[in-house]
């Protein structure tokens, strides 16, 4: 009886204690039914005013920037280099000496042709003389005969003597002639061993110095021009030709830097990658950069209309495409459709009358579901 007693003992307490256990779950229950709710915390984000506008739709490329003007300074002759005068980044003007060749052997050829030349005039005065000579007595023969002073034969002989000795003038000056331009010739040859600036400009690239030969055909200096702008060339698809041509606003970019401009010619051929290729002339080198540079070419191919937002306010999936208005701290997914865009802005059309839309990282505008609280944090600078 006693173990029975036991028994019985230790089961009242366990029911007592579970009792006691269940009494606290459900006071606690009860207790935190009973809690005031704290209040759901706005998200703060940034904002921008939409407002209605146009905005230039462009296409980006890449131009290389050249001079408008440039010129590969080479011999004409065959001789070696004396002197160079200008070395990479040297300004040059116009007729300035650029490089000097050894001239001895041509300074010979044309002062022997030189002599040449007076030789042939010393005998074309000779022969001059002796024509006005010869010309006087056919003239007093001529006369002669008229009157039957001297025989028809005499007469004969003397016009003939005078005509041999006209025919001896007109060699010999023909002589002279040759002598000049030949004269002429070897001083223009001469004259290409001292070689000039064809224009002001600046030395890009040297490829000649003294001792070495130089040879028709053969680079020594390479100029730019400097008073006749740069030109920036760039290649475009084909299809785009319909939407580009001359005056076509273009816009040259480096960076944060922008540079308006405008189409100058569109060449009439493609380009054997089957690529259009368009100019764009500029005054200065653009942003510094040296003649050979790659920049950035955004030319305007088109005008869009309608709502401008910031691009990081458009929220895109593969089923469509939003912004989140935000009206009295509350968030609203907006549809929206995009007529045009560039890398900062967004021409779109929707219910956006006024509105104010969030900005921000996908990941951020993703989460401001319809209904949100939003504080906004910061206004972003006007979109138009």
């Amino acid at each position: 009886m006693g173990f029975l007693k036991t028994k019985w003992g230790i089961g009242v307490i366990i029911v007592l204690v579970i009792a006691v256990a269940i009494g606290l779950v459900v006071k606690r229950n009860y207790d935190l039914a009973n809690l005031k709710k704290p209040a759901a915390a706005s998200v703060a984000v940034k904002v921008t005013v939409v407002k209605q506008g146009t905005l230039p739709i462009a296409q980006h490329y890449m131009g290389k920037v050249e001079p408008v003007q440039a010129a590969d300074i080479a011999s004409r002759v065959t001789a070696n280099v004396l002197t160079v005068t200008k070395r990479e980044g040297d300004t040059v003007a116009k007729g300035e000496v650029l490089l000097l060749l050894d001239d001895l052997a041509l300074a010979s050829k044309a002062r022997a042709i030189e002599a040449e030349l007076r030789a042939a005039e010393s005998i074309a005065a000779a022969a001059r003389s002796s024509y006005q000579v010869q010309q006087a007595s056919f003239e007093r023969d001529e006369y002669l005969y008229k009157n039957k002073a001297v025989s028809l034969e005499s007469y004969e002989k003397s016009r003939a003597v005078a005509d041999n000795a006209l025919s001896q003038v007109r060699a010999a000056d023909e002589r002279v002639r040759i002598a000049a331009a030949n004269y002429s010739a070897a001083q223009v040859e001469w004259g290409y061993t001292r070689l000039t600036a064809p224009f002001d400009g600046v030395v890009e690239k040297r490829t000649a110095e003294p001792g070495e030969t130089a040879v028709p055909g053969k680079t020594l200096l390479r100029l730019q021009g400097t008073g006749t702008g740069y030109k920036i060339i760039a290649q475009i698809p084909q299809e785009q030709l319909g939407r580009i041509k001359v005056g076509t606003k273009a816009v040259i970019t480096g960076g944060q830097s922008r540079q308006e401009a405008a189409v100058a010619k569109v060449y009439p051929a493609l380009a054997a990658n089957y690529l259009a290729t368009v100019e764009v002339i500029t005054e200065k080198l653009p942003y510094g950069l040296p003649a050979g540079a790659t920049i950035g070419l955004d030319l305007i191919v088109d005008q869009a209309e309608g709502f401008i937002v910031p691009v990081n306010a458009l929220v895109k999936s593969s089923e469509r495409t939003f912004v989140v208005v935000i009206a009295d701290g509350i968030a609203k997914q907006v549809p929206v459709t995009i007529h045009g865009q560039t890398d900062e802005q967004a021409v779109v059309s929707g219910a956006l009358d006024n509105a104010v839309v969030a900005v921000g990282q996908q990941s951020q505008l993703l989460r401001l579901m319809n209904g949100v609280k939003v504080k906004p944090a910061e206004a972003v600078g006007d979109p138009s």
